[in-house]
């Protein structure tokens, strides 16, 4: 992303943009404790058309404006997601990661989930990028 680390953390911390940078996301919301502080919760609906998921993960590890961490507990299911942003000649290079483990990971495959989680990943990224290069923001 062709801008410093500090002006893409303003961006993706920003929860009312994450509609904006994923249509896959319908809100994003802060919801307790201090806003990406470990132990601060936040909240996101994902719509994935037949399946719609809200989320309230939990923040694990917080280093604003170079990594942030949290995982997200469903029935089954637990998502441990992080973004890097180092710092690079030209701007920001971020690391969006996620890592799923239980017993419910099969529903999520005879789902044909991963797919839609891998293109929601990717639109993220590329709105981030959008908003961060954007004299608006």
């Amino acid at each position: 992303i062709n801008a410093f680390p500090e002006k893409v953390w303003k961006v993706f911390s920003n929860l009312d943009l994450w509609p904006k940078m994923n249509t896959y996301y319908r809100y994003a919301k802060h919801v307790s404790g201090p806003k990406w502080a470990k132990g601060s919760r936040f909240e996101f609906l994902s719509d994935y058309g037949f399946v719609k998921s809200t989320a309230k993960p939990i923040i694990l590890k917080s280093k604003p404006p170079y990594f942030i961490e949290w995982i997200g507990t469903k029935p089954f299911v637990k998502g441990k997601h992080s973004f890097t942003f180092k710092k690079v000649k030209n701007g920001t290079e971020v690391v969006n990661y996620e890592e799923f483990t239980g017993i419910g990971l099969p529903i999520i495959n005879l789902l044909n989930l991963k797919p839609k989680i891998e293109d929601s990943f990717k639109e993220f990224n590329k709105g981030l990028k959008m908003e961060a290069e954007s004299k608006n923001n």
